[in-house]
């Protein structure tokens, strides 16, 4: 570029291609802008929906901020409050509410062009939500936030597939009215020595089952309602 402006006195084509220059990097400008603008306002939905679903599961005055590479960051208070560092089990629930946030949002976006899209930021509402499977999500959870995270979930997401270990089984009673379908799935064969029993719905279902009359052992799956 200095060697055309050194030109460019009497240069018609150094002229040229300087101005040219010009329009190209007033247009990429441009574009980097939209883009920028996009990442950021591709985050408000995002971190609102976030939020509002970590309050539900946590008792905690944190804020949950979103950067640009859609990572979070716990702060106290609100977004210009002091980092605070998450346990094992707040940032469980952080990451949960995350996954959650994320399949709120993505329903209002399916399918429309990007000029709808751009209108709807900051708009967006949270009412329908993809499915989820969340596997053992109260594995590293004490007791009270398993309670808090079990109590909120059906708010959360309005439909979620949750395998659980027979361990974790009794908090989730208190969801129990909220939950459509359940399944015992009882291991049974050779190799398992003692019988053993899990209660869900006010009833005995089997768990584990010992049979010799089984080549291996099995899976076997009750609908309980």
């Amino acid at each position: 570029e200095a060697n055309y402006r050194a030109m460019q006195g009497g240069n018609e084509q150094a002229n040229l291609i300087l101005s040219a220059r010009e329009v190209i990097k007033t247009v990429a400008d441009f574009f980097t802008d939209i883009k920028n603008g996009l990442i950021d306002h591709g985050r408000i939905d995002l971190e609102r929906a976030l939020n509002k679903n970590y309050s539900k599961v946590i008792q905690k005055n944190y804020y949950l901020a979103v950067d640009e590479a859609f990572r979070y960051q716990a702060t106290e208070g609100d977004k210009d409050g002091a980092v605070a560092p998450l346990s094992q089990s707040e940032n469980t629930l952080a990451l949960t509410s995350f996954a959650g946030a994320l399949a709120q949002v993505a329903p209002s976006l399916l399918g429309e062009t990007d000029e709808q899209i751009w209108s709807l930021t900051g708009e967006i509402e949270t009412v329908a939500a993809f499915p989820m499977v969340i596997d053992a999500p109260v594995g590293v959870l004490d007791d009270e936030y398993e309670k808090d995270f079990v109590a909120g979930l059906p708010e959360l997401l309005p439909q979620v597939v949750v395998p659980l270990s027979y361990k974790n089984i009794d908090n989730w009673e208190i969801i129990s009215n909220k939950i459509g379908k359940s399944y015992i799935v009882e291991r049974r064969g050779p190799k398992i020595n003692t019988a053993s029993e899990v209660r869900w719905d006010d009833q005995n279902w089997p768990y584990r089952t010992p049979d010799p009359n089984l080549s291996r052992d099995e899976a076997v799956i009750h609908q309980t309602r």
